[in-house]
């Protein structure tokens, strides 16, 4: 047996929770790395631009896995909304990378994590699932910690932050129609198709603001697209190894990351004001996950 193989065997001994915990931290670690990468070379490749090259790299790692069976395989009729999901998720991710240009990694960090916020509501509205007292507590108090992390003293912040939490609605939204789409088209379809789409979108907005990349900011862009890929795959075995309530509150432990490498390469401190926010944001992160997770429950057993 091979080392590779015996590594994988003990990894098999392993606890499925603590696996997919791990998983979710390394996934965690490899979104932080890829924000550095984005702030570090904002200076010189505007985020629009990277955007693109992200979404471009990112197709160019699915895709194999989806044309060998063809492109019959790949039909669809629902190609309006693949548009306008292509559309809202290239714009989150300009938002995002604009709000990782103009403030300290750790803010944008913590106001992204509003994202589950958003996702509550949209559930609520556009899902028509259960609207209970619990729900907009969590919610009052998520957005309370959004109040608190935002400092106006920083330069660029109100732009900064306006940018970051737009992205994190545009995020919610992708997820609510994914979702939705979900129950009728195969998972395959969402990811490549909305790649597909986004990729000569987020082209056309690139032309505005484009540079052309030298060769080392060329190996930077790659790392995006690889990183943004693993980081997802990572995530995703975490949620399919591991049962949501141990692993969904270590997605949060990503700010960790931030923080440490914004301290230790940009010089960045976050203040108290900063950690305070963020418990109020993960702390009614975790409670509207878990309440999801006892409603799905409660689904099941009705069945």
């Amino acid at each position: 047996m091979s080392a590779i193989a015996r590594l994988a065997a003990a990894i098999e001994t392993v606890p499925a929770n603590l696996r997919g915990i791990g998983l979710m931290v390394l996934s965690g670690a490899l979104y932080s790395v890829m924000m550095t990468i984005i702030r570090w070379i904002s200076t010189d490749i505007h985020p629009v631009e990277q955007v693109f090259f992200r979404i471009l790299f990112g197709l160019a790692a699915v895709m194999p896995f989806f044309v060998r069976g063809g492109w019959q395989g790949m039909r669809t009729t629902k190609i309006a909304h693949y548009t306008g999901r292509a559309v809202v998720q290239a714009s989150a991710m300009a938002f995002f990378y604009i709000g990782l240009a103009t403030i300290p990694l750790a803010i944008a960090t913590t106001l992204s994590m509003t994202n589950a916020i958003f996702v509550s509501i949209g559930a609520v509205l556009l899902l028509r699932e259960p609207s209970v007292f619990g729900r907009w507590m969590a919610v009052l108090v998520g957005f309370a910690g959004t109040v608190v992390v935002i400092d106006p003293d920083i330069d660029g912040m109100n732009v900064g932050a306006i940018a970051v939490v737009a992205s994190a609605v545009g995020y919610a939204a992708t997820q609510i129609h994914a979702k939705i789409l979900t129950r009728t088209e195969p998972i395959p379809h969402v990811i490549a198709w909305t790649l597909i789409i986004a990729a000569p979108f987020s082209l056309l907005a690139a032309t505005f603001v484009w540079t052309w990349p030298t060769p080392e900011q060329w190996f930077w862009l790659v790392m995006l697209g690889v990183l943004g890929t693993a980081g997802n795959a990572t995530m995703t075995a975490a949620y399919k190894i591991g049962e949501l309530a141990a692993v969904a509150p270590m997605w949060y432990v990503r700010l960790i990351w931030v923080a440490i490498i914004g301290f230790v390469l940009f010089g960045e401190v976050p203040g108290t004001a900063v950690w305070i926010g963020a418990a109020l944001i993960i702390g009614s992160g975790i409670y509207l996950s878990r309440l999801e997770m006892r409603r799905a429950a409660a689904e099941e057993d009705k069945k």
